[in-house]
C-alpha cells in the first residue's frame, strides 16, 4: 500500500501558525553535503511555503561563466542541487519519511531535474531564496520506495525572480536482500 503525504501532512512539530526554522547546522545533520557543496544557510517551513536561504559566495561561482563586467555567476545546475537540498529539508521534517527503511540506512538519491527558466545571473554576494509551495511537494510511501517530488521551485533575489526550476525528484529504494543484511541476528543457543 502506498501512503501519499501532501504538503505538511504528517510533518512533525508543526502546530500551523509558528513556522519550523532550521539553521545551517541542522542542515548539516540533515543533510550529507558540505562547504560549497551544501546550498542552504536556513531553511523556513509555513503554512504555505518552503523557503531556503543562501549566501551566494565566489567560492561556488569559482570557475564558472563570466557574466558581463567580468563576474563570476552561479552554475544553473547549483539551482537544480538547492531545490533537491530544499526538498530533502521538508522531507526530514516528516517521521513516515525518515524512520522508512530506505530513507533511514541509504538515504535519498536525486532521482531526475526537470525543466528551468533562467532569468537573470545570480552573482556573488546575492542573498538567494529558493521557494516552493506547500500545494507543489509530495511524498509517496510505499513498503520498498519513497518517491519525493517538488515543483515550480522559484529562485528569488529581492523579490525578484531569477529562475524557475520545473521539478525535483528524490527517490530511496530498499532491496529485499539489503532489508534481511539489517535484521538483528537471532541467538541459536
Amino acid at each position: 500500500m502506498t501512503e501519499i503525504l501532501k504538503g505538511l501532512q504528517g510533518v512533525a512539530e508543526f502546530d500551523g501558525d509558528t513556522p519550523i526554522v532550521i539553521i545551517k547546522d541542522e542542515i548539516e545533520f540533515i543533510l550529507p553535503h558540505r562547504d560549497t557543496m551544501l546550498l542552504l544557510d536556513r531553511v523556513t517551513i509555513d503554512k504555505e511555503t518552503v523557503a531556503g536561504e543562501f549566501e551566494v559566495t565566489d567560492a561556488v561561482c569559482k570557475g564558472h561563466a563570466v557574466a558581463a563586467g567580468g563576474k563570476i555567476v552561479m552554475r544553473g545546475s547549483d539551482l537544480f542541487d538547492m531545490a533537491a537540498q530544499l526538498l530533502g529539508v521538508w522531507a526530514s521534517q516528516n517521521p513516515a519519511i525518515t524512520k522508512h527503511p530506505a530513507v533511514k540506512y541509504g538515504g535519498c538519491l536525486v532521482r531526475e531535474y526537470g525543466g528551468a527558466k533562467f532569468k537573470e545571473a545570480i552573482l556573488p554576494k546575492y542573498h538567494l531564496i529558493m521557494e516552493v509551495k506547500i500545494t507543489d511537494l509530495e511524498a509517496k510511501v510505499s513498503e520498498k520506495i519513497v518517491v519525493i517530488t517538488g515543483s515550480n521551485f522559484t529562485a528569488e533575489v529581492n523579490a525578484d525572480v531569477m529562475a524557475v526550476i520545473n521539478f525535483v525528484k528524490l527517490v530511496a529504494s530498499v532491496s529485499a536482500a539489503s532489508e534481511e543484511s539489517r535484521k538483528p541476528e537471532q541467538n541459536s543457543s
